[in-house]
């Protein structure tokens, strides 16, 4: 077979067009950390291994953390960042990016979605990253998605996770809503993205999505709420091995469009948001009406000294096992209330609970940056300080040391202090008695003392002791 002049460019061009790919995939594929082995993935996910995950927002250096206290670290980001990666898997702890599904066409045979496969595992390839948390809140729709779109919320997501899986080891966990999405009672979403999901992260903002909702100022993660949205998903086809609930490090400062005092309570009344122009069909202003602040900042205290973290001063819901406060700032003739609902070593023990109680996965750190503060005097203390109560009281190795209200406890333990009264009684009892017979003496004739009953003694007295 003879080549002509035309076949022999055409294979030229083929042949240099193959080496431009190839030297570019291993281009992109070298690996940036000083040490080649911290680009291998590290992939000791196992069912039975509990995890403590920590999000990262770059908000604060990484050289700050203390990695003994968790197993992943998940990068809050949509920029590359070799650094972390390097350094997380010198450490032995596995690395993972962070990414928002915020619209896709709900036909999985179209471009975009493909494209968007194609990125990401490109992306998390590129990145060396041995998890993926993909964050379905925004698709799955917060209140009002149709029921039509089920099937296609299914099929596409379905395509988008095996996909990103296919032909690596990347670990994809869902971020999901704090409870099963239904639409028109089809509730089907949940069981199937159980089915591909290697694991879930409930995320600690997704509690305050007021669908069919009171607009007032509530809790970041109500108590109740977290044990009814777990309860529907192990209903819903999720294993516990599965479920990593997000706990948040932080609180919310709102900013009340109204305020009435109500029983023990407070009701703090947000400002609403027209849809539209093009109707008066309004929305509960959530994001804007409060501020997001930190347990640090929380915890400052003028000239820079920190406390740490204890049980705060405050109002304290028992429904929500939140802590609470009221501010009210005068300005002239005006006044604003301000309520903040935040985390103190109470609120934020219960939730570790959960974990420990339910026999989750483990538990997603919101963020890890909340744990470390460079700017403050006494950031060393303060660092310290969050460190070293997340290490010994989170669920990474043993079971916590639980903090519980002593009331919750006070029949039992009256009831055991009886108990452990009458045993003692009894002991005591058989002791004294033991003593008093061992020490017992034969009785002595009357008058044995006397010298003159002698005389008076018969020498055939039977009755003689």
């Amino acid at each position: 077979m003879t080549l002509t002049g035309t076949s022999m460019i055409s294979l030229l061009l083929l042949y240099l067009c193959l080496y431009a790919f190839a030297a570019d995939e291993e281009q992109k594929r070298k690996c940036p950390c000083d040490d080649a082995k911290n680009c291998n993935p590290i992939t000791d996910w196992d069912p039975k291994k509990q995890e403590v995950v920590v999000i990262s927002n770059q908000s604060m250096s990484y050289t700050l953390w203390k990695t003994d206290a968790f197993t992943s670290v998940i990068e809050w980001n949509y920029q590359l960042n070799d650094n972390v990666m390097c350094y997380t898997h010198s450490v032995g702890k596995k690395y993972g990016t962070y990414k928002n599904i915020k619209t896709l066409s709900f036909d999985s045979s179209d471009a975009d979605v493909q494209t968007f496969v194609k990125t990401h595992r490109e992306y998390v390839q590129m990145q060396f990253a041995d998890m993926l948390a993909l964050d379905l809140i925004d698709l799955l729709g917060k209140c009002d998605n149709a029921g039509q779109h089920v099937d296609g919320i299914i099929n596409v997501t379905t395509a988008v996770i095996s996909g990103i899986k296919d032909g690596t080891n990347t670990k994809v966990l869902c971020v999901m809503p704090w409870k099963p999405p239904c639409f028109n009672s089809n509730c089907k979403i949940s069981p199937s993205l159980a089915k591909v999901c290697d694991g879930m992260i409930i995320s600690p903002e997704s509690y305050t999505t007021y669908c069919d909702e009171s607009c007032t100022a509530k809790a970041t993660m109500g108590y109740g709420k977290i044990l009814y949205g777990l309860s529907e998903y192990l209903a819903s086809g999720w294993e516990e091995s599965q479920v990593l609930l997000g706990i948040p490090w932080h609180g919310y400062n709102y900013t009340c469009n109204s305020a009435e005092t109500l029983g023990k309570g407070y009701l703090c009344h947000l400002k609403k948001v027209k849809v539209d122009n093009t109707s008066d069909v309004t929305r509960c202003d959530i994001e804007g009406s409060r501020k997001k602040i930190s347990i640090g900042d929380k915890l400052s205290r003028p000239g820079g000294v920190v406390d740490e973290i204890v049980y705060m001063d405050g109002n304290f819901s028992e429904a929500d096992w939140t802590p609470w406060i009221i501010d009210i700032v005068q300005s002239g003739d005006k006044s604003t209330t301000y309520m903040t609902w935040y985390e103190d070593i109470g609120s934020l023990m219960r939730k570790y609970e959960i974990v420990h109680d339910h026999k989750l996965k483990g538990s997603v750190i919101f963020t890890v940056d909340d744990l470390t503060y460079t700017d403050i005097k006494a950031s060393k203390q303060f660092n310290d300080n969050m460190w070293a109560w997340l290490l010994h009281s989170i669920l990474s190795t043993s079971t916590p040391s639980k903090k519980k209200d002593a009331n919750l406890n006070m029949s039992g333990m009256m009831a055991g202090i009886g108990v452990g009264m009458f045993i003692l009684g009894t002991l005591l009892g058989i002791i004294f008695s033991c003593i008093v017979f061992r020490r017992r003496k034969g009785l002595k004739p009357p008058f044995s003392r006397d010298p003159l009953a002698d005389e008076f003694r018969d020498d055939d007295d039977t009755n003689q002791l």
